[in-house]
């Protein structure tokens, strides 16, 4: 049987830490991928940035110029890690209409 954290593992949830942590202890890793305004695939469950970063940005309506600092994973990064690791993902995409870009 395979484990997967689901957003991490001792830490901030969706955190390149999260992911480390992660991916050191079980198989593998769950995540959640959103786009920006300007169609950046970032790693965060929420449709905006309030419960876990206290701001009320919407993540599809704000740049990923106006939400660096907030430090969201992108998805390519998280990737990366991943394969690094020789892990494995799975991969919750919450943009309907744009699923097929993200691929």
């Amino acid at each position: 049987m395979l484990i997967y954290s689901h957003r991490g593992y001792k830490d901030k949830e969706n955190t390149m830490n999260a992911f480390i942590n992660a991916l050191n202890t079980f198989d593998g890793i769950e995540f959640d991928v959103r786009l920006t305004k300007d169609y950046i695939p970032v790693v965060i469950h929420d449709y905006n940035l309030l419960r876990t970063h206290n701001s009320n940005k919407i993540i599809h309506l704000t740049e990923y110029k106006d939400l660096k600092k907030y430090k969201l994973p992108l998805l390519i990064d998280v990737l990366k890690l991943v394969k690094d690791k020789k892990k494995r993902c799975l991969i919750d995409i919450k943009s309907k209409k744009d699923t097929q870009f993200i691929i």
